[in-house]
């Protein structure tokens, strides 16, 4: 089997393997598992994050699982 990826994957990997070594990117992916965590527990929490969003004229943000 090749070992051969495309661009975009090899983009991946680097960007993967540069977090890991810097103690900032852990505690900010920690912190974003954190409030993922919290707001797609609860419809009610996701109501009031929506609520905030047209408070601070946000467009309406997805939570969306994108952790592997």
């Amino acid at each position: 089997m090749s070992s051969n990826h495309c661009i975009s994957h090899r983009l991946h990997l680097a960007g993967k393997d540069a977090s890991e070594e810097v103690v900032y990117f852990k505690k900010y992916e920690k912190i974003l598992k954190n409030l993922y965590g919290y707001f797609s527990k609860s419809h009610k929490r996701q109501q009031i994050l929506k609520l905030m969003q047209v408070i601070n004229c946000h467009n309406n943000f997805l939570i969306q699982f994108f952790f592997y």
